[in-house]
Order: structure tokens, then C-alpha cells, then sequence
């Protein structure tokens, strides 16, 4: 999460929270975690990815729709070609002006960013970390090269400027825009997932289910007279608790499994565009994206299990204990 500034605008603390009691009556809270500690000394640092993705094409668009389109309808370009000038010296002219004022910009505005973060101190940067950031911004300068040449090569298929500049604005749409929102309709479509109402159904299904196979269950007494006949009610109101929480808990995580599944297959449509193919390959450099995500479920869901396997050799050790885990009143002493 430390170079979330880099691919993801700079969130102010760790990318997620899981809140998960270890009673299975508490629901888990899996949410952002937003405002919590502040991390980075500047309010809003420096979106590399947002300038790499959006800004980069839409800029070399601009700079470079009537290069030489514009040569050609004013007649500069006959002028300069009579001269004895190679094409590509007067095409590779052109391009250095435009990758130079893209990469310049981009490349002083992410190393202030980067060194005003790291002087601070508040985020630990690693050398590692170093490497990984200077690897983004090579490719915020490969591509910004890419757009250049296609802002040349649209130019130079152009009779006029305004058709130049039409095409390049669409082109710009298609790939910002166009692309990755069919692959997620397309996402959607292929594999879509329960609606709200139909999880809630299903999670009532699940209750009813328990309730039948333990009947009597949701019976808790006082410890004190509980303990007359061992327990025997909370003993039944336990087991099925414990046995809708696993159902619940099963029912949420292929959601959560279908749901990064289905964004990995949107991600996948979407690399047909330039630019969805640069946020892929930048999150892979610098271990962000879904990756992260399910990475970080992964070790939520793991402690949660050593912590439940702690607390559960704690009651148990316990002779005084009711040995009703996780169960507020009956838990063990210790």
C-alpha cells in the first residue's frame, strides 16, 4: 500500500479494513479504510496513473493533431521537405517536441511528489519501493511516446486539422472510456451476480435451514443457571449458531470469489485498449489492483483463523470454562 500514490491517487491509510469479531453472531465488516491515519503530508498527491491513462493521450492529442496536417494545409510541409532534410529527421523532430513536453512534466511532477512523501518520513519507502516507482515512470515515458506516434501517424493521415483532431478525440473516448465500460457490461452480463434481495433470501434460507436441523436453539440463560444442567440449551443454541455463521460465511465468500472473478474477466476485455493495458501492467509492478485485493482477503480471513485457534486453546485449558467459544457471557475467564 505504500505506493498507492503511484497507481491509485495517494490514499491517506492502508488500502482496506476488515472488522471480524470472533462470535459468529457479529456479521464481518469489510469495508475502506478512509480518514483513520493520515499517511501522506499533502492532501491529494500526485494520480501518476490517472495523468499516464487520461492525461498523457488527451495532451499528445492536442499537441500533436495538426503536426503535420497543419504543415500540409498551410503548405510548410512542401516548404520543409524541399530542403535537404530525410523525412524521418523532420518526423522524429516533431516527436522528440511533443515527448518532451509530456514526460518532462510527468516526470519532475511524480519524483516531487515521491520525495516530498518519503522526506517526511511518514511513509517507510523502501528501496524496493524506489524501483518499482522509477519502473512506472518509464512507463508513463513509453507511453507517452506511444501517443505521440499516434497523434503523428492520425496527422499525417489527415487532409485538414479538424478531421485530425475528430479522430484523435474519438480514438481517446474509445480506449479511455469505450473499452473498459463494454468489458464490464460484458463482465456483467456473462456471469451476473445476485442482486441484494437475492442474497438476503438466500441468507434466510440458510436460517431456516438451521433452525430446523437444531430445534429449540436461541435459548441463553444466565451462567448461573445454565450451569445446573451443563449447559445442555446454550450447548444446542451454540452449535447451530456456529452452523448458520459457516453458512453465512460460505455464502459471502463465493460472492466475494465471483465478484473478483468477474473483475478479473472485465480486465481482461478491457486490455484490448492501450490504456487499460497500462493500468494492468503498472498495478503489476508495484503490487496493486486485484491482486492486492485478494491477497489481502486472504490474510484477513488467515489471522482471523491463528486468532480463532488461540482463543479456542485458551477456553479449553480453562476447567471453569462453560467451553461456549466466542459466546459473550460464557467465555472463558481467561
Amino acid at each position: 500500500w505504500r505506493l498507492t500514490l503511484v497507481v491509485e491517487g495517494g490514499q491517506q491509510d492502508a488500502p482496506g479494513l476488515v472488522r471480524q469479531a470472533p462470535s459468529p453472531l457479529v456479521n464481518p465488516e469489510i469495508r475502506r479504510a478512509r480518514a483513520v491515519v493520515d499517511l501522506f503530508p499533502i492532501r491529494e498527491p500526485l494520480d501518476w496513473m490517472f495523468v499516464i491513462r487520461l492525461v498523457l493521450p488527451l495532451a499528445a492529442a492536442l499537441l500533436g493533431y495538426d503536426m503535420v496536417s497543419g504543415d500540409r494545409r498551410s503548405g510548410t510541409l512542401k516548404l520543409t521537405l524541399s530542403y535537404s532534410v530525410p523525412r524521418w529527421q523532420v518526423l522524429a523532430g516533431k516527436f522528440t517536441a511533443i515527448w518532451l513536453l509530456l514526460a518532462t512534466p510527468l516526470a519532475l511532477g511524480g519524483l516531487i511528489s515521491f520525495g516530498v512523501s518519503a522526506a517526511t518520513g511518514s511513509v517507510p519507502f523502501t528501496c524496493e519501493d524506489l524501483g518499482k516507482a522509477s519502473l512506472v515512470l518509464v512507463l508513463g515515458g513509453w507511453a507517452a511516446a506511444y501517443f505521440t506516434l499516434v497523434a503523428l501517424l492520425v496527422s499525417s493521415l489527415s487532409r485538414d486539422a479538424a478531421a485530425s483532431l475528430s479522430m484523435l478525440a474519438w480514438l481517446w473516448v474509445s480506449a479511455a472510456l469505450g473499452v473498459p465500460a463494454l468489458g464490464n457490461l460484458l463482465a456483467h452480463l456473462s456471469d451476473p451476480l445476485p442482486t441484494e434481495r437475492e442474497t438476503v433470501q438466500e441468507l434466510a434460507r440458510l436460517d431456516h435451514l438451521v433452525s430446523s436441523q437444531f430445534p429449540g436453539e436461541g435459548t441463553w440463560r444466565q451462567s448461573q443457571w445454565a450451569a445446573a444442567d451443563g449447559f445442555a440449551l446454550e450447548q444446542i443454541s451454540a452449535q447451530a449458531e456456529i452452523r448458520r455463521a459457516a453458512l453465512h460465511e460460505e455464502q459471502r465468500r463465493a460472492l466475494l470469489t465471483r465478484k473478483l472473478a468477474q473483475a478479473r474477466f472485465a480486465r481482461r476485455l478491457s486490455l484490448a485498449s492501450p490504456v487499460a493495458l497500462l493500468q494492468e501492467v503498472a498495478e503489476r509492478l508495484v503490487g496493486a489492483g486485484l491482486d492486492r485485493d485478494q491477497n489481502f482477503l486472504a490474510q484477513a480471513h488467515a489471522f482471523r483463523a491463528v486468532l480463532s485457534a488461540h482463543l479456542h486453546d485458551l477456553d479449553v485449558r480453562d476447567p471453569q470454562s462453560p467451553h461456549l467459544e466466542f459466546f459473550s457471557g460464557y467465555l472463558s475467564r481467561r
